[in-house]
């Protein structure tokens, strides 16, 4: 049985490290692909595109998505076209990207392109099959 203290602790931990708030709901940031490279992405999968699409490495491919920008309040249903490369997966944990969408989408959700991972903090939403 695991006191009351500890399980506080535990609550306060894992709220300050940025998981999920609930289950199949991610907080972190976005970055974009440049313009064309999903649909380079999605043809060499043999998926359709689609309105917005979205690289994960928390979901398979073909999952759908709902991404909120924090700062603007737009949301856009994703579908998952890409997942990291295992080398590249580390620096995107490290750096707290929990999604990479198509230019469009980003700039969308994002209000912009220019800026630093950081100042586009977003909250994605599974999509339950």
């Amino acid at each position: 049985m695991i006191g009351r203290g500890i399980k506080i602790a535990l609550a306060l931990v894992t709220t300050l490290s940025g998981a999920q708030a609930q289950p199949g709901t991610y907080q972190g940031f976005s970055v974009y692909y440049p313009a064309g490279l999903f649909e380079r992405v999605a043809a060499n999968r043999h998926m359709a595109p689609a309105s917005c699409m979205a690289a994960t490495s928390r979901l398979p491919l073909g999952r759908w998505i709902d991404v909120l920008g924090q700062r603007t309040g737009v949301r856009r249903r994703c579908r998952v076209l890409d997942i990291c490369q295992p080398s590249d997966c580390p620096a995107l944990r490290r750096r707290r990207i929990v999604v990479e969408l198509d230019e469009l989408s980003s700039l969308a959700v994002c209000g912009h392109l220019n800026e630093p991972a950081r100042k586009c903090p977003v909250t994605v939403y599974e999509v339950q099959p």
